[in-house]
């Protein structure tokens, strides 16, 4: 019987725990309890966690550029990082033309932190420099996706135009990663 108001009590005590978290949760805290997980709150155009790769200042907004999981990177020189499937083992490769094993948490890691960049918008103006073909995407569903890039630095994805710093590093630490040299 003394067990039985243990359990009681002890449940009791957990509701009202609940109950006071419940009424004191705000938005200001759970974006905070995010930030300390290195989280954020997704947006309409990429719902659920994100990963936080760093404050949006006035006049940036995060920008998703993997609308599902990425198959393969395609850049316009030629190189390449692919997911290969061998049975049950999944690989990630890079072919620079040689093709040659990646670590595959490394890679995996890289598209946790930057399928979500933070992109400045930026209306392109007459002559301004012509877009070329820069990388092309290609999805698990067989969709391919391609980014432009024009001389200056500013992309276009999807008939939206953009720079953006952190897609530059983010490229330049995935280069490093394949060792493209």
């Amino acid at each position: 019987m003394k067990l039985l108001y243990v359990k009681v009590l002890v449940l009791v005590a957990a509701l009202g725990m609940i109950v006071y978290i419940i009424s004191n949760l705000t938005p200001d805290k759970i974006n905070s309890g995010l930030a300390a997980i290195g989280a954020a709150p997704g947006t309409a155009d990429a719902p659920g966690l994100q990963p936080w790769t760093r404050n949006v200042s006035k006049g940036e907004e995060r920008f998703n550029l993997c609308r599902t999981r990425v198959q393969a990177m395609e850049w316009a020189d030629g190189k390449k990082i692919e997911e290969k499937k061998q049975g049950l083992k999944l690989t990630w490769e890079a072919h620079s033309p040689e093709a040659r094993e990646l670590p595959y948490l490394g890679v995996e890691k890289w598209f946790s932190r930057h399928c979500q960049i933070v992109v400045t918008k930026v209306t392109p103006v007459a002559g301004s420099p012509e877009f070329k073909g820069f990388l092309t995407l290609v999805f698990v569903d067989g969709q391919k996706t391609q980014i432009l890039r024009a001389a200056d630095g500013v992309y276009d994805f999807d008939g939206q135009t953009f720079k953006s710093p952190d897609l530059d590093d983010a490229l330049t630490e995935l280069s490093q990663i394949a060792q493209f040299h």
